[in-house]
């Protein structure tokens, strides 16, 4: 039996197969000694000594988006955003976001209303507070959101 060189593997993670071409070959010397060997059928060489065709390979997980718990909303009352922390992980561990698919990135951002309406004229300290939001994580992490317009002024995730 002869093998081929192994195929690239069909995947890089998640599991996959590569192959290889077996061949059953006849060895003869030619007239100056050199080895020289001729495709034969298979059925010339001994089957319980065929070598495997094909085997698994990228074996490894693949990438993927976690997501963590929703936080409460940035208000107390009207409309504000809720953050979560979005982490590319492969094998457990943490990875740069670029290895994970960009399509398939959950929000980390997200508008919520808190069912209560808001004071007409909100003069008081306590309102005031909630015009500009900041979350710091447990990660060290920080995002700075503007109540006013719904949208994030700043987004400083590490």
């Amino acid at each position: 039996w002869v093998t081929g060189k192994w195929s690239e593997c069909s995947v890089t993670c998640g599991g996959g197969f590569q192959s290889r071409a077996i061949y059953c070959v006849e060895s003869h010397n030619d007239q100056k000694g050199f080895n020289e060997n001729l495709n034969v059928a298979e059925k010339y060489c001994w089957q319980k000594q065929r070598p495997t065709a094909e085997r698994k390979c990228g074996t490894s997980q693949c990438p993927q988006w976690e997501k963590g718990d929703w936080s409460q909303c940035s208000v107390t009352c009207g409309k504000g955003f809720r953050v979560r922390l979005v982490e590319c992980r492969q094998e457990n561990e943490r990875v740069d976001d670029m290895i994970c698919s960009k399509t398939d990135r959950p929000d980390d951002h997200q508008p919520c209303f808190t069912g209560i309406k808001c004071p007409a004229n909100p003069g008081s300290q306590y309102y005031k507070a909630y015009h500009i939001s900041i979350f710091i994580y447990s990660n060290k992490s920080i995002a700075v959101f503007s109540i006013e317009n719904l949208r994030i002024i700043q987004n400083l995730f590490s």
